[in-house]
C-alpha cells in the first residue's frame, strides 16, 4: 500500500521559477531612539538571471 501512495503524490505544489522569490541575505537592525527593529531582505529574481 505504501508504494501506491508514493506513486500518486505526483506534482500537487508544484511551482515555477518566475513565482517564487528567493532571500539571498536579511538584516536585523535595532533602532536606538524607539527599540524597534528594522528587518531588511535581498531577493533575487530567478527569472532575471536565467539565460
Amino acid at each position: 500500500m505504501f508504494e501506491m501512495l508514493a506513486l500518486l503524490s505526483g506534482c500537487w505544489n508544484e511551482r515555477e521559477l518566475n513565482e517564487l522569490a528567493i532571500v539571498m541575505a536579511m538584516g536585523v537592525d535595532k533602532m536606538e531612539k524607539t527599540n524597534n527593529y528594522q528587518v531588511a531582505f535581498q531577493v533575487v529574481n530567478p527569472g532575471a538571471i536565467a539565460s
